[in-house]
């Protein structure tokens, strides 16, 4: 896990600080072939959220209406969303 982390701290920095902060430890590359027997690990707290399906049905749905409210503000003419037409 901690070799996995050192990896994709560039792309996930968030994530790895505070995998770094669980693993008590830094993620360095110069520390890539250190093993981390008998290392005391901080107590567990989840690195990121689950993504719930009905969550995402919601949102999906909430953007349906938006999106049918451009659809017909184009097709009136006016080519920008409401509220950001020019008087």
């Amino acid at each position: 896990f901690r070799m996995l982390m050192i990896y994709l701290q560039p792309v996930l920095p968030r994530t790895a600080e505070r995998a770094a902060a669980f693993l008590r430890s830094e993620l360095v590359w110069s520390e890539l072939p250190r093993q981390l027997l008998g290392h005391e690990l901080a107590p567990f707290t989840p690195l990121l959220q689950r993504i719930d399906p009905e969550v995402v049905t919601r949102m999906i749905e909430s953007n349906r209406g938006s999106a049918s409210e451009r659809q017909a503000a184009l097709a009136q003419g006016s080519g920008a969303p409401p509220g950001m037409r020019a008087s």
